[in-house]
């Protein structure tokens, strides 16, 4: 409503938002500030993407995607309490396990790209599924 020009819906909002004592005139004007800022800002086109500034980022995300979808991630998700309850264990168990290992690797990945930085947490993370995956085929040979 700020954004739109309509300033007493949006005071209207705001109090009500904040509670009928509540003094908003600061917040308000914040908000008016920041939303005079974003306007500021050139309007991004789905052709932008496409220039040569920002074409080799675009390729890398959409590859890394591709790969995470070729990696078959999804379809252990989908399928882990077959997989699990196959292996002998139980389908809900090991469904919560995967959840549960999931949730401190995320943030160790978020902590290491942190200090490391995309490019060097991509690359080991790149050799780590290779060699996983250099070993599972391999067992199928032993």
């Amino acid at each position: 409503q700020a954004q739109a020009g309509r300033e007493e819906e949006f005071h209207a909002s705001l109090q009500r938002l904040r509670g009928e004592n509540a003094d908003i005139s600061e917040e308000a004007i914040e908000i008016k500030e920041y939303i005079e800022s974003l306007q500021s800002f050139p309007r991004a086109r789905i052709q932008d993407l496409f220039l040569s500034r920002n074409i080799y980022a675009v390729i890398v995300g959409v590859g890394l995607m591709i790969f995470q979808q070729l990696g078959g991630i999804n379809g252990v998700g989908f399928y882990a309490s077959f997989i699990f309850s196959s292996a002998g264990f139980s389908g809900k168990l090991g469904t919560i396990l995967i959840g549960i290992v999931q949730i401190p690797i995320t943030l160790l990945g978020a902590f290491l790209m942190d200090r490391s930085g995309r490019r060097v947490l991509l690359m080991v993370s790149a050799s780590g599924t290779f060699l996983g995956c250099f070993l599972a085929g391999i067992s199928f040979y032993l």
